[in-house]
C-alpha cells in the first residue's frame, strides 16, 4: 500500500514537472516573439526616419543638377 502511494507519488511529481518545463517553454517562446516585433517595430521607425532624409537629398541633388546645366 505504501508502495502504491509512493508510485502514484512519484508519477504525479513527474506529470507536474513535465507541465511546468513546457508552460516554461512556452513562455520563453512568447517573451522571444514579442522580442521579435519590438526590434522590427523599431526597425521600421528608423527606416521611416531615414526615408524623408533620403527623399530630402535625391531632390536637392536633382535640383543641383539642373541648375548646372542651366
Amino acid at each position: 500500500m505504501f508502495y502504491n502511494f509512493l508510485l502514484i507519488l512519484c508519477f504525479n511529481f513527474i506529470i507536474l514537472a513535465y507541465f511546468y518545463l513546457e508552460n516554461s517553454n512556452n513562455k520563453e517562446i512568447e517573451k522571444n516573439k514579442i522580442e521579435k516585433e519590438l526590434i522590427n517595430s523599431k526597425f521600421k521607425i528608423l527606416s521611416s526616419q531615414v526615408q524623408p532624409h533620403f527623399l530630402f537629398n535625391t531632390i536637392n541633388s536633382i535640383v543641383s543638377l539642373f541648375d548646372e546645366k542651366s
